[in-house]
């Protein structure tokens, strides 16, 4: 048994993953590409919902759509048990 580096669980040695660099490193460039990725097509949507007429009428409808929901929703009915 060893002492896990980031936590006092104890591991059996096989569990053990041996830690590349190279592979990290790799990794780091792969979440920040996603993330650049990620923030470009919402950048792009939210483009397209303000400056769009075919954006506004679809934000528009969204936003009513919500509210319909939100009204139609009967409230709960509280009851004052004295």
């Amino acid at each position: 048994m060893v002492r896990h580096k980031t936590s006092d669980i104890m591991l059996p040695a096989a569990w053990r993953i041996p830690w590349d660099r190279r592979l990290d490193q790799h990794m780091a460039l792969v979440i920040k590409a996603m993330v650049k990725i990620n923030f470009a097509s919402n950048m792009h949507h939210n483009l397209f919902i303000f400056t769009t007429r075919e954006g506004l009428l679809h934000r528009n409808h969204m936003l009513s759509s919500t509210t319909q929901e939100l009204l139609s929703t009967q409230p709960i009915a509280i009851v004052n048990q004295t």
